[in-house]
């Protein structure tokens, strides 16, 4: 599933995707939702980090069911 998702993503994400060995903020445009779940589920599936050291925040209740919607399906 992961990486049906990342076929379908731009450039840009995919590039913020890949970065993994610091913090990072995502802020405007669209498709910070989709880029912020497949983050997430990269770090689990590609780079092994433990679900419990990651932290993600969104202000939106509805990006927020769709994290955690995606996220957990894609582990």
């Amino acid at each position: 599933m992961l990486d049906s998702l990342l076929s379908t993503l731009k450039p840009r994400q995919l590039s913020s995707i890949k970065h993994t060995q610091a913090p990072q903020l995502i802020l405007a445009g669209a498709g910070k939702t989709t880029t912020i779940t497949a983050k997430i589920a990269y770090m689990v599936e590609k780079e092994n980090i433990d679900p419990s050291q990651i932290l993600a925040l969104t202000f939106s209740k509805e990006a927020a069911r769709h994290m955690l919607t995606n996220a957990v399906s894609s582990e």
